[in-house]
């Protein structure tokens, strides 16, 4: 076999892989989003992360006071377990430019 043959055999391979590329990216995504969907799932049965009110203060950002103040305005959610009041970190949201700020300078300081 010629050189110039091999190289044509192998061109004809990469265009037969690259003609089958769209099939494989619809059966990637597909599969990308069932297991999206396994994953939301799984998170829909995990409990709430929860916090206590100094750790929500660090996440937000704010006083310990201030977060109480928040729990009494029924602002942040909370889970009483025996004497301690727990605030579910899913309802702690950053509500502005200055919070987001705060946040993500504490994020780079913790990971």
């Amino acid at each position: 076999m010629k050189p110039e043959d091999t190289g044509t055999a192998q061109l004809g391979i990469l265009l037969a892989a690259l003609a089958d590329g769209p099939r494989l990216l619809g059966a990637v995504t597909q599969r990308l989003h069932g297991l999206r969907a396994q994953i939301d799932a799984t998170a829909r049965r995990l409990p709430p992360a929860l916090a206590s009110a100094a750790e929500a203060a660090r996440q937000l950002g704010v006083s310990i006071p201030t977060v109480r103040r928040r729990i009494r305005s029924g602002e942040l959610p909370v889970v009483r377990l025996g004497g301690r009041v727990l605030i579910a970190l899913g309802a702690i949201t950053a509500s502005n430019a200055d919070q987001i700020a705060v946040r993500a300078q504490l994020a780079r300081r913790t990971g």
